[in-house]
């Protein structure tokens, strides 16, 4: 454990929790490539070389917020609802609060090699909820695994989402109708006056009920 530096006068004591903490706060305005050692010493009114006392490299600094963010999920909630479907929408919704707030850390996850372990904590009222449902062993892992895929892959897809080309979306359908067949044509044509907008919100509900009839759908006949 690094030993704490006596604080110069007005100056707060560096910490563990305090550097995790400013690199929270600099991630609401920085892409995760920004937030370098430098500039998170800088924030601090330190030194990079006094961070490293604390982590020995970036990506164990990385790990750790990915860790808070993580462990940031309220999932209390859960334990209060009896159905098994209003519960995965609940944890789907959580899960994607929190990883909008801080929209840097998804990346976090593809940097690091290692399983934080509150993220086998957040999964287990996921698992609970499935055990609900009537699943066991290889099928409820499965199960989780998709949903836990489905629910991160419409956070990724939101994310990435460029607002520009959303707004050039229906002029571009437009300007390809000459170009595709008639049937495709037609069908583009019909679409055309949707285009250019949309509720991210809404399609994240829609995709968490298509999961969850989906699930319903396979779940072992009742004994």
């Amino acid at each position: 454990m690094p030993v704490p530096a006596r604080p110069a006068r007005g100056r707060p004591l560096l910490s563990h929790d305090r550097i995790v903490d400013t690199a929270l706060e600099l991630l609401h305005g920085l892409a995760l490539k920004e937030l370098t050692m430098r500039r998170l010493a800088q924030a601090l009114d330190t030194t990079p070389a006094a961070l490293y006392g604390y982590f020995r490299s970036q990506e164990e600094l990385f790990a750790a917020v990915a860790t808070r963010v993580v462990r940031g999920i309220e999932l209390g909630a859960l334990e209060e609802v009896a159905d098994w479907r209003e519960r995965l929408r609940l944890w789907a919704r959580a899960v994607r609060s929190r990883q909008l707030e801080f929209a840097s850390t998804v990346a976090m996850a593809q940097i690091s090699p290692h399983i934080p372990a509150s993220w086998f904590e957040v999964t287990a009222p996921l698992l609970r909820a499935l055990e609900m449902a009537g699943l066991s062993g290889k099928a409820l892992i499965d199960t989780a695994r998709c949903f836990s895929r489905i629910v991160y892959g419409s956070i990724l897809t939101e994310l990435a989402q460029d607002p520009y080309l959303l707004q050039c979306e229906r002029a571009e359908a437009g300007a390809a109708l000459e170009h595709l067949t008639p049937s495709a044509a037609g069908q583009v044509a019909a679409i055309l006056p949707y285009l250019g907008v949309q509720d991210n919100d809404a399609l994240f509900e829609m995709t968490i009920d298509c999961a969850l009839r989906g699930i319903a759908a396979g779940l072992p006949p009742p004994a």
